[in-house]
């Protein structure tokens, strides 16, 4: 019994060795294509100097000898550019890239007038994270608005277009302007208790949760605290 005790310890141990190296080689593989610059950020001032960017792929056209890769992230596009002859036959033979697909690019920024902003990106590497469908369950294009419902359930596809990112930038930047315009008048930042240990708050339902092995509660409403801090600071 002792013999198979010892096999079964030595055979989980050898799994668990193989899952810490795979892991650590994966994040070791990954600390290469660590981002360092979004697309905004890229500029005449980058010009001949190595950039890496991370996103999603806005539009792939495959010219023959040239290929063009539309980046999109949170703030905006930079053009991808691949000529035959400049980039590695590697890279311009292999890259065959789909509409959404999360990928990281590594390369050199040049100025070139007629990319928009006036300025492309000469790719050294591109790593492929994520592929898509074919066919997208909502249309990103723009040109066709999906039903609500539909958009909801793919909510983190429907976030990517530019529209709805502008939303939450705009609503972002408005609640930025108003806290520090409080802030400069001496108003002080609170924050309240989102976990209770015990229901306090009458007939409201109650949504109970573990923890550290106790049950606690979700907070409903935050009205009881602010009463108290009104009262309390002048």
């Amino acid at each position: 019994m002792a013999k198979n005790l010892f096999l079964i310890y030595f055979k989980n141990l050898i799994i668990i060795e193989k899952l810490y190296y795979s892991i650590f080689m994966s994040i070791e593989k990954m600390e290469k294509w660590r981002k360092t610059h979004f697309t905004k950020d890229v500029n005449v001032d980058l010009v001949d100097k190595e950039v890496i960017l991370g996103g999603w792929v806005r539009n792939f056209r495959d010219l023959g000898g040239l290929k063009f890769v539309n980046l999109q992230d949170t703030y905006g596009e930079r053009q991808i550019t691949m000529k035959k002859g400049v980039v590695s036959d590697e890279l311009f033979d292999k890259t065959k890239l789909g509409y959404q697909y999360c990928i990281m690019v590594k390369g050199t920024v040049k100025a070139f007038k007629k990319a928009p902003g006036g300025i492309e990106i000469i790719p050294s590497e591109i790593k492929i994270l994520n592929k898509t469908p074919d066919k997208l369950p909502i249309d990103m294009t723009g040109e066709t608005m999906s039903e609500l419902d539909l958009r909801l359930n793919n909510r983190a596809l429907d976030l990517r277009s530019p529209r709805n990112l502008a939303v939450f930038s705009i609503r972002g930047e408005i609640l930025n302007a108003a806290r520090e315009f409080l802030l400069n008048h001496d108003f002080k930042e609170i924050y309240t208790p989102k976990i209770i240990g015990s229901a306090t708050e009458g007939g409201t339902e109650l949504f109970p949760i573990m923890y550290f092995d106790k049950e606690a509660f979700l907070t409903q409403s935050a009205q009881l605290y602010k009463e108290q801090l009104s009262g309390g600071i002048p």
